[in-house]
């Protein structure tokens, strides 16, 4: 992506974000510092907060010697302060003009400012009109300041490349988008817990996992092996590939999920949650050549139906052990028993709630090169 796309989609995004909050007494956009990232964390003396701001500077003179050209020039500022307030508008003042954050694509969030909580910095955002309230939010152990300067070959920002991973993970099935609206959203609900994602400077931006947050506050991030298990429970249409074990060998299968029902029941106090999830399962190739008998088949069926069972059942007691019901069983609870519900202190009936869950599967096998039907 050039600077003259960037550009466009800036103006774009600044464009609709006018014309959605009013714009007859807003200031002209060439008079404000337009900040791409909004990012902060602390450390032993209060609040850190960092922009990348870009600005629309005009050059000397352009490449045909005419008049003056226009460019877009960034920089990353930084700014402390005790309270968050203070480290805030110390940010603001170190810019000559009024600070414009509806361009802003993501917000990143230091994990020690995160496990302090992130409550204030919503109410911040929830009360301004200029906060882009579709942004995407993530966590972050790596430094802030080495994530804004970091050059990505395809996208002219950090901002921009951590938003195009997220969206990238999205659209393969493997991940979920959690926005700023939701998180607002989440303020005001007695199920305030959800799952933001991690990254780190992998050879480039990746997301690594996703950071548990209740009532604000980080509580800690989900087991490396268990991502699969949320993908399977938030995304609607997943699409993973698993490897399953046989006595001919392992299986490796895409796995889409094609049904699901949760159906929740509460007699006497007791809560409990019946899952059924249904999928198809191609297989993608073997670890050594196989003729696929009826009996293989069955036994690779019954075998990915378990495996994804027990992963299904592991990424619940997770939760749970967290108290934190970040798989939104609440709402289904809520839906069936409204009235019961609104009695319920939710967060602590959460970790004593039983789940039963069952899987079935549909084996689609086709002729290749590492194995055949017999």
């Amino acid at each position: 992506m050039n600077l003259t796309r960037m550009l466009k989609i800036i103006l774009c995004t600044i464009t609709v974000t006018l014309f959605l909050s009013g714009c007859w007494d807003s200031v002209d956009i060439e008079d404000k510092t337009i900040d791409t990232i909004i990012s902060y964390d602390k450390n032993d003396h209060g609040y850190v907060f960092y922009g990348q701001i870009i600005s629309f500077a005009s050059n000397q003179q352009n490449k045909g010697g005419g008049g003056p050209s226009q460019g877009l020039q960034s920089l990353v500022v930084k700014s402390e302060g005790k309270t968050f307030t203070e480290a805030r508008e110390k940010l603001d003042a170190q810019v000559s003009r009024q600070m414009f954050l509806g361009a802003a694509q993501v917000a990143i969030i230091g994990e020690r400012a995160a496990k302090d909580g992130i409550e204030e910095y919503l109410k911040r955002v929830r009360s301004g009109f200029d906060y882009r309230k579709t942004l995407d939010v993530v966590i972050t152990n790596e430094n802030i300041e080495d994530i804004l300067n970091y050059k990505d070959i395809l996208e002219p920002s950090s901002g921009f490349a951590i938003s195009s991973t997220i969206r990238a993970a999205v659209s393969n099935g493997k991940s979920y988008r959690f926005m700023m609206a939701d998180m607002l959203e989440k303020m005001s609900s007695p199920n305030d817990c959800y799952l933001l994602h991690m990254i780190t400077l992998n050879s480039g931006i990746t997301l690594d996992g996703y950071a548990v947050m209740n009532h604000g506050k980080m509580k800690g991030t989900t087991p490396p092996d268990e991502g699969d298990g949320i993908i399977i429970l938030k995304v609607k249409k997943p699409a993973l590939d698993m490897i399953v074990p046989t006595s001919h060998g392992d299986v490796t299968v895409r796995v889409r999920k094609l049904k699901e029902k949760i159906t929740p029941l509460l007699s006497e106090g007791k809560i409990e949650f019946n899952i059924h999830l249904e999928f198809n399962a191609q297989v993608l190739y073997t670890s050594q050549k196989v003729a696929f008998t009826q009996q293989i088949s069955q036994e690779v069926n019954s075998n990915l139906d378990g495996q994804i069972k027990a992963l299904i059942e592991k990424t619940i007691n997770t939760s749970q052990r967290f108290e934190s019901d970040y798989l939104d069983f609440y709402d289904s609870l809520r839906i069936k028993y409204p009235q019961e519900v609104k009695k319920m202190d939710w967060e602590k009936e959460f970790p004593q709630a039983d789940f039963q869950v069952s899987v079935s599967s549909v084996l689609a096998v086709t002729n290749t090169v590492d194995y055949y039907i017999e």
